[in-house]
C-alpha cells in the first residue's frame, strides 16, 4: 500500500478505496461494522483494501489511529483546502453525505443494506465520532478532526497539503 489517507484527498497512487465508489456496494459492510468494534488490526485492513493502493474520505477518515496502527510506515495526507473555509467544508458535508444520510434516514421501506448504512453512520460517524455535533457544529468538528490527525500523524509520515500549493510538494512527500 503506497498510502493511507484518512481525509479527503486526491492522490496519484491507485486505485484508491472510497465506500461510495466501491464497485461491489455492501461487499464490505460487515468489515465497516467490526472496525469500530475493535476488530481493526491490520489483517482486517489488509483484507477490506486487498485491491487498491490507497483509502480516503469517510468512513476511513475516522479511523486514523486504527490506519496508523496498521499501517505505521504509510504515508498519511490531511488535504488543507478547508483549513481557509471551514464553511466550505460544512456547505459540502451538507450537500453530499448528510444529504445522503437524511434522504436515506427518511424514506420508509429502507433496503436492509440501506438501513445497515443508516445505523452505521448514526453510531460511529455522528454519535460516536463527531459525538452528536457534525450537524449542528460542523466547522468546529473539521478542525477538531484535523487537530486529532495532527497529533496521531509524525509530522515526516503527515503532510498537511493544499491543492493550490502546486504538485511539487505533494510529489516529494510522496517520492514520485
Amino acid at each position: 500500500m503506497h498510502g493511507v489517507f484518512p481525509s479527503s484527498v486526491w492522490t496519484a497512487f491507485g486505485p484508491s478505496y472510497h465506500l461510495l465508489v466501491n464497485p461491489d456496494p455492501g461487499k464490505d459492510d460487515a468489515t465497516w461494522f467490526r472496525i469500530p468494534e475493535g476488530d481493526s488490526g491490520p489483517e482486517v485492513w489488509d483484507d477490506l483494501l486487498k485491491d487498491y493502493q490507497s483509502i480516503m474520505d469517510y468512513p476511513a477518515a475516522i479511523f486514523g489511529r486504527e490506519l496508523y496502527a496498521a499501517y505505521p510506515d504509510a504515508k498519511f495526507i490531511l488535504v488543507a483546502a478547508f483549513f481557509r473555509d471551514p464553511q466550505k467544508w460544512e456547505e459540502s458535508m451538507k450537500s453530499s453525505l448528510l444529504l445522503v444520510y437524511h434522504a436515506l434516514a427518511n424514506r420508509p421501506n429502507n433496503t436492509p443494506g440501506d438501513a445497515a448504512f443508516v445505523n452505521w453512520y448514526k453510531t460511529f460517524v455522528f454519535d460516536k465520532y463527531h459525538e452528536g455535533r457534525l450537524e449542528t457544529h460542523a466547522q468546529q468538528e473539521l478542525m477538531a478532526h484535523n487537530e486529532r490527525i495532527r497529533n496521531l500523524i509524525p509530522s515526516h509520515r503527515l503532510l498537511v497539503y493544499d491543492v493550490s500549493e502546486g504538485w511539487d510538494r505533494l510529489t516529494e512527500f510522496l517520492g514520485v
